[in-house]
């Protein structure tokens, strides 16, 4: 029902983060450094990352809630199934 949008916001980013700084760094960087640094990189990379996403989570909520009331709209979608890997064809297009 739109609670916690800063905890969603923060966990969405920071699990898209992780996995983008792992990808890209561990391809950069692999044969070229030692793993033990490769790896203190990425734990760096990903606090910071913690940290200016708590940061900027708190400006986000507020303008999320002076959207809210200034727009007079509070829309849920409660029926929408949002789960990318389940597909479903349409019987139109399996008739032929």
């Amino acid at each position: 029902s739109g609670r916690f949008f800063w905890f969603r916001s923060v966990t969405c980013s920071l699990i898209g983060d992780i996995v983008t700084t792992i990808l890209a760094l561990s391809f950069i960087f692999s044969g070229r450094m030692p793993l033990a640094n490769i790896v203190e990189i990425i734990l760096y990379e990903v606090g910071i990352s913690i940290i200016l996403q708590a940061l900027f989570a708190i400006p986000g909520t507020w303008l999320v809630g002076f959207l809210k009331k200034s727009e007079n709209i509070d829309v849920y979608d409660h029926s929408t199934n949002f789960n990318p890997f389940k597909f479903q064809v349409p019987d139109e297009v399996t008739e032929t």
